[in-house]
């Protein structure tokens, strides 16, 4: 049971029958290290000390996936729920610049998740996703606050190419919502081409 049996915390990462680690972070976050090394353990496998430190570099496409483009860095994330793009949004470094948002969900995620990138969000572009199961961008503008600075904007590819023909050098672009809004974004990167300028600058 996690919290219980496996967790981390301020005494750190624990696992196992008593097996400890430091809590120091994780990129995919310590609370989902915790709960793999539970994993392993659960099906007989012992990670040692050297792999449990490899497994905190661990990254996966679409977890605060970084591109730097034309001097604008490009931040992206599949995540959708609070607890998710909190972690994002702690991990995607301040450039220093504006930060502007490219945001597309699914309907029945929590639009309140939206809440803590609203005081660091200078303009949203907000779209649709297609199919049966999408949220307007209308719905998710009705969930930010009055006068915050928006765009609408059908389909995902026109939000990114909006936000991309705005961004200035040294502003950072958070593109997230589902996975889906990762996927339609990554490719209007990659037909304009910028894509693959910012793989070979990274």
């Amino acid at each position: 049971r996690a919290g219980r049996d496996f967790g981390a915390g301020g005494d750190g990462l624990c696992w196992g029958q008593g097996r400890r680690a430091p809590a120091s972070e994780a990129l995919l976050g310590v609370d989902n290290l915790a709960t793999a090394l539970q994993a392993l353990w659960l099906a007989g496998i012992s990670p040692s000390d050297e792999a449990v430190e490899r497994a905190r570099e661990t990254r996966l496409a679409g977890r605060c996936e970084h591109r730097r483009i034309g001097g604008v860095d490009w931040y992206l994330d599949v995540g959708h729920n609070r607890e998710a793009l909190e972690r994002f949004l702690r991990r995607a470094p301040d450039s220093g610049g504006r930060t502007l948002a490219v945001c597309a969900m699914l309907s029945g995620k929590p639009v309140a998740a939206l809440e803590p990138f609203v005081p660091r969000v200078a303009h949203w572009y907000l779209a649709g996703l297609g199919g049966p199961r999408a949220c307007g961008p209308a719905r998710l503008a009705d969930s930010l606050p009055a006068g915050t600075d928006h765009s609408c904007h059908e389909p995902v590819s026109a939000a990114v190419m909006q936000a991309a023909a705005e961004a200035r050098p040294g502003d950072r672009v958070l593109v997230f919502g589902s996975f889906h809004t990762v996927v339609e974004a990554v490719t209007t990167l990659e037909d304009q081409a910028a894509w693959k300028t910012g793989q070979n600058s990274d």
